[in-house]
């Protein structure tokens, strides 16, 4: 096998979903190899957070304070899961990559892709974007190579990484690594509304005039859907500038 890039995947549990309060208690790494979109296990590590998980976060990823009773530092694992390998990777990824990065430790050099940001512009038709339902979406448990033990249950780390893995190399098939990182730099696309008048309308199926209030109207909606109606906007005064309808 030649691999000539490496990506590697990660997926966090924690305590909770408040960064400044909150800690991990589980974290795993699986590396994606291009070109072939080989892979490869890197690490899974049971962290110890020092606190007592509270009883909803058990009741996702069922880790309780005897399961991480004996597990290691997050300084430890986190120097496992930054181990070097050839070739050197230079790119991080995880299904909404904003969570994980607001639990670790700044990483300069590294880029970061967005599994689910880019999703949801690569596949607008899936029934859904989380990680478990594109993986029967795109038929990863057909596919060669595919190991439906390691995938195991949702919502562990080393299960969930392994299944995000799969979804890069689908990506990948169709999306640049450099459009990939572009994509998860920038604000969520989503492929159609889920609010007001327009509710479920595909952008391109939206009044231009809503459109623009959704870009600069003095609202609270958030960043991603003023950047959804800003790419829209964009996308059909460049049609019209072509001469296409």
């Amino acid at each position: 096998m030649t691999c000539t890039t490496r990506i590697r995947v990660i997926d966090i549990e924690t305590t909770g979903v408040d960064p400044d309060e909150d800690c991990i208690v589980e974290i795993a790494a699986y590396d994606l190899c291009l070109p072939g979109s080989h892979v490869l296990r890197h690490d899974s590590l049971i962290v110890n957070p020092g606190r007592p998980i509270p009883e909803e976060a058990s009741a996702v990823h069922h880790l309780t304070d005897v399961d991480v009773a004996l597990g290691c530092s997050f300084q430890v694992a986190w120097v496992r899961i930054t181990a070097p390998a050839e070739p050197h990777f230079t790119v991080f990824a995880a299904h909404n990559s904003e969570f994980e990065r607001s639990f670790l430790p700044p990483l300069p050099n590294i880029a970061w892709i967005c599994t689910y940001k880019v999703a949801l512009r690569a596949w607008p038709d899936a029934p859904a974007h989380n990680n478990q339902t594109l993986r029967y979406w795109r038929g990863l448990d057909k596919k060669e190579g595919f190991d439906r033990n390691l995938a195991g249950l949702a919502h562990r780390a080393e299960p969930d990484a392994y299944v995000t893995a799969w979804l890069l190399g689908e990506l990948l098939s169709q999306v640049s690594i450099a459009d990939a990182i572009a994509w998860s730099n920038e604000p969520k696309v989503f492929p159609a509304l889920n609010f007001g008048k327009h509710r479920e309308k595909k952008w391109s199926d939206v009044p231009a005039d809503y459109l623009a209030w959704l870009r600069d109207g003095q609202h609270n909606m958030d960043t991603d859907w003023r950047y959804g109606a800003k790419l829209e906007l964009a996308r059909r005064e460049g049609s019209a500038a072509r001469g296409v309808s």
